[in-house]
């Protein structure tokens, strides 16, 4: 069962990546013709060296390099523009001033109106670059250096292009003096340039999302393996029935992240488990489980669509015990002889609480809109053990939930 198990993650993990979603966008050809088509998003941290397109006219996707048109972009929040521009060299060097190379590049815009912000970011470069008016565009030089006594400083000749270019007020000499070389400290320098000196902009930067709740109501079906063992002579003994079926109803809460597609998330999946299990020997034993199982874990979804998504998900599972015990009668080894008497066999009970510890869950399924279903996969774990018995317990669930309301 595990290696279906396995090789079902597989399949949807390696199905579900290669259909990321395709969202509205458009981009403007090397002649002007602006086009409507689909872009695979795929929420760049760095700047693209290429994107994948679909046109309206043709469903086969088609890759776009910053040489084959003028701009792009996505919604209302990211645009990007083709431009020849200089870029840092991947050395550092012993001149403060930063050694560029030309490179044709899809450069991000970040403002732009009546002056422009702009950034490029690569595996070894960032750097914001501003625009006034018509003028060409200017990198805000900010690099590292090795000065003559060897040691690696930073050059942060922006603050002086800023001063000279960007000042409004007295109150920006302390601001610039103490603004750091990242993003959203400088478009709000940006913006608030903007303000001061009236000047119209558009912001494209992508704004902080705050992620989303959704709370699930949903049911199980658990078929779990219970196992008595006579330790002493490692002998396992059977069940007086196959039928280790049972139903249990559960609830979910989940926060999607706001980051890398909504394809994160944690939730915590609250639902209550019971199960009654007698076993076949010459000894009788009972096993009972009453509990409710607090599973707390990380997701990953892989999309096929706005309403079709897989995922898989780890969870690290506690228990809340209401009547979960280990109990019957069993007769002990025989007693040697002693003192003229012969040997001979005792009986002992035992009537103990189970003994949980918290255990890992993993789970697999799929969501189509508000509807979900879901495979777990609980490993076997030990949950009570004397100098006699052991006893553990391991099962899957096959669970449907329906997503009662987001917030």
């Amino acid at each position: 069962m595990l290696k279906y198990f396995f090789f079902f993650f597989l399949f949807i993990s390696l199905g579900a990546q290669a259909q990321i979603d395709y969202e509205n966008g458009y981009i403007i050809e090397n002649n002007g013709i602006r086009k409507n088509v689909k872009i695979k998003d795929k929420k760049w941290n760095n700047n693209p060296e290429k994107i994948t397109v679909i046109y309206e006219s043709n469903s086969d996707p088609t890759q776009i390099y910053p040489s084959d048109i003028l701009e792009f972009g996505i919604g209302e929040d990211t645009k990007f523009m083709t431009k020849q521009i200089q870029v840092y060299s991947n050395k550092i060097s012993n001149s403060q001033d930063p050694e560029f190379v030309d490179k044709t590049i899809f450069l991000k815009v970040l403002l732009s109106g009546d002056f422009g912000l702009y950034s490029y970011k690569s595996k070894n470069n960032e750097i914001y670059y501003y625009q006034k008016e018509s003028s060409r565009i200017v990198p805000l030089l900010h690099n590292e250096y090795i000065n003559k006594k060897g040691k690696t400083v930073e050059n942060n000749s922006y603050k002086k292009q800023l001063l000279e270019e960007f000042q409004c007020n007295k109150e920006d000499i302390v601001a610039i003096r103490k603004l750091k070389y990242f993003k959203q400290p400088v478009i709000k320098f940006f913006k608030n340039y903007a303000k001061c000196s009236n000047r119209q902009i558009q912001e494209y930067n992508q704004k902080l999302k705050i992620g989303q709740f959704n709370f699930y109501a949903g049911v199980g079906a658990n078929s779990f393996s219970p196992s008595v063992e006579i330790v002493s002579n490692n002998i396992e003994l059977d069940q007086n029935s196959d039928e280790n079926i049972s139903f249990n109803p559960a609830i979910e809460l989940e926060y999607v992240f706001p980051y890398h597609g909504n394809k994160w998330a944690l939730f915590i999946s609250p639902n209550y488990q019971s199960y009654d299990v007698q076993f076949q020997s010459d000894q009788n034993f009972q096993f009972n489980f009453d509990a409710i199982v607090i599973p707390i874990g990380v997701r990953h979804y892989f999309y096929l669509n706005n309403n079709t998504r897989f995922f898989a998900d780890v969870a690290l599972a506690s228990y809340v015990t209401l009547n979960s015990n280990f109990s019957g009668q069993y007769i002990t080894p025989e007693r040697p002889p002693s003192a003229g008497l012969p040997g001979r066999e005792t009986f002992a009970s035992v009537d103990d609480e189970l003994d949980f510890v918290p255990k890992p869950i993993f789970s697999i399924g799929a969501k189509f809109k508000d509807i979900g279903i879901r495979l777990s996969y609980d490993p076997k774990f030990p949950i009570y053990e004397n100098r006699t018995y052991k006893a553990s317990l391991s099962a899957f669930t096959l669970g449907v939930n329906y997503k009662i309301f987001e917030f």
